[in-house]
């Protein structure tokens, strides 16, 4: 049975989002169409997904 949902034009926020589950959650929620606020505890490990996520999924913001 294969599950399928409609994440477009939703928003969420991913803690751990440097490395790890985290990274991994971000990375398939962007790749839904989802915009994802990124969280992490490292600001330099965050920053630099971050910078990672905006030139792949263009729009989303951040800020530290």
């Amino acid at each position: 049975m294969s599950v399928t949902y409609d994440f477009a034009g939703k928003t969420t926020f991913v803690t751990g989002a440097a490395s790890g589950l985290g990274r991994a959650t971000a990375v398939a929620f962007a790749r839904a169409g989802v915009q994802v606020a990124l969280v992490d505890l490292s600001v330099e490990a965050g920053g630099d997904r971050t910078a990672h996520h905006r030139r792949r999924w263009p729009g989303p913001r951040a800020s530290r």
